[in-house]
């Protein structure tokens, strides 16, 4: 779901490029491999009973989708009621987002009723407000309309402490949590809630990549499956029966119990895919770009009840050094939140229609400068700290919505304390901050006010497996303390 992208930095185009081969290798050595010492992780963590029929997941199923390259924050939801957003995003700058104008279709949507708003989302996130129906500039579906039904929650400034600017040491972070005082062997969050919790099916977690994405690395029971529908052994679909038959042969031919049991799992976990995959049972409008498409495979895997918990993708083209077009319909940006907001908000109304509770949180690695690198139409945004984290749900799953969770000040579904006043200065303390070395020297980041770490806890722990409790340092190694939300409903 990632390519190179000429307008994004070398490290960001090295880290995708790194993850295509790392993907592309783990499928060879899946074809080839003869020895256990060649035998990719992945396929070790499908030994299991075989064929055993799925236990039906009565928990709602988490969907971790990474923002690959960093999405620019302040042009998704901006704080406009910040008395100081108009110093670091000025009205006639080229990636502002501006205050909502019922006489203007391309202004933000403001969260909380006309007037009383503090933020406002892009209108490439939500319906045109005023209700009346939107031009082909705007969608007419989409997270706003999750927000109004109590279905979405947003943590718009999140981080970890001593988070990187680097593309590759802060997905780590992303998918480890680790600060400084992780051990240098460090499974994925996913993964530890998979192995903390207990499970007996086949196939408990996938990643919808080449490879087993980093959130998952070492979870128990979880395969790639990079395209569902395409999903097994290659070649002709008329052997393929056969061609399952022989690989099944193939490894109980080597005798002992190891090899005989991945088979028979693997091609039982391939059987599992291929029976959710064999009919379309979605019901909600999806769309035809790549994630649409991505999410539409996962919702039918899900109605199939084939026990799987958890779900990790990657969904890239955010680090927008230059012609980032986040205003205006066509640009670069632009067109990655229409698409992201379209495709979760069809994946939500559609796990809705099949009464399965799911749970979707999307961020990126970190977040982008307060400031555009120029003044020029092609400006764009470099490296930053805080980024925003957004949480969508199903029905009453989640306290989300303008009635949803609370910060400390009040604001309803919006997690971080912005200020006392409710205009606080970005310039200030904990904002944008002018001398904390460690999100930027100079009026330069949008500086934490959550720690991105709570917010997944909070929702393993209370959203989707509310019946045990967990600790932090279950799901992140070396963190035992932090703040809750009231996330879960």
């Amino acid at each position: 779901m990632n390519k190179f992208d000429p307008n994004a930095c070398r490290d960001y185009n090295r880290t995708i490029t790194r993850r295509r081969f790392m993907g592309t290798s783990a499928g060879a050595l899946a074809a080839s491999a003869a020895t256990a010492s060649m035998m990719p992780d992945w396929f070790a963590k499908t030994a299991r009973a075989a064929c055993s029929i799925p236990s039906s997941n009565s928990r709602p199923v988490f969907i971790f989708i990474h923002l690959a390259g960093g999405p620019d924050g302040l042009a998704m939801i901006a704080p406009y009621g910040d008395l100081s957003y108009s110093d670091v995003r000025p009205s006639t700058g080229p990636l502002t987002l501006k205050a909502y104008d019922v006489n203007d279709e391309l202004t933000a949507r403001p969260l909380h009723g006309i007037g009383s708003s503090f933020f406002g989302l892009s209108p490439a996130l939500g319906p045109f407000s005023s209700g009346t129906a939107a031009s082909s500039n705007v969608t007419n579906y989409g997270l706003l309309d999750l927000w109004n039904n109590d279905r979405l929650i947003i943590a718009p400034a999140t981080a970890i402490p001593s988070q990187s600017y680097s593309h590759f040491t802060a997905e780590d972070q992303l998918a480890t949590g680790c600060t400084t005082s992780c051990s240098s062997v460090v499974d994925g969050f996913m993964a530890n809630y998979l192995n903390a919790i207990s499970g007996s099916n086949l196939l408990r977690g996938i990643s919808l990549n080449a490879s087993v994405l980093g959130p998952l690395v070492n979870g128990d029971a979880t395969l790639p499956v990079p395209d569902p529908a395409n999903f097994g052994i290659g070649g002709h679909y008329a052997t393929r029966d056969d061609r399952l038959a022989e690989f099944v042969t193939m490894w109980d031919n080597l005798g002992g119990t190891l090899w005989p049991s991945v088979a028979e799992s693997t091609a039982c976990a391939i059987d599992y895919i291929d029976g959710a995959m064999a009919s379309d049972s979605t019901t909600a409008d999806f769309g035809a770009e790549r994630l649409d498409l991505t999410m539409k495979d996962l919702a039918n895997i899900i109605r199939q009840d084939i026990g799987l918990e958890m779900a990790c993708l990657s969904f890239g083209g955010w680090d927008t050094h230059s012609k980032q077009g986040n205003t205006q319909p066509g640009g670069r940006m632009w067109n990655l939140m229409i698409e992201l907001s379209r495709a979760v908000t069809s994946f939500i109304e559609d796990m809705d229609n099949a009464g399965k509770d799911v749970c979707v949180v999307f961020c990126g690695e970190f977040g982008r400068t307060a400031r555009a690198q120029s003044n020029i139409s092609d400006a764009g945004t470099d490296h930053g700290n805080a980024g925003p984290l957004f949480i969508a749900a199903t029905e009453n799953v989640i306290n989300g919505g303008a009635s949803g969770a609370t910060s400390t000040h009040g604001i309803p579904g919006i997690i971080g304390d912005w200020g006392t006043s409710g205009h606080d200065d970005l310039l200030q303390t904990g904002k944008l901050h002018d001398t904390n070395a460690a999100c930027g020297a100079g009026d330069r980041d949008l500086c934490s006010l959550t720690d991105r770490r709570d917010l997944i806890f909070e929702v393993l722990d209370t959203v989707v497996n509310p019946g045990t409790t967990l600790n932090r340092g279950d799901i992140f190694q070396g963190y035992s303390t932090g703040q809750t939300y009231g996330i879960a409903n």
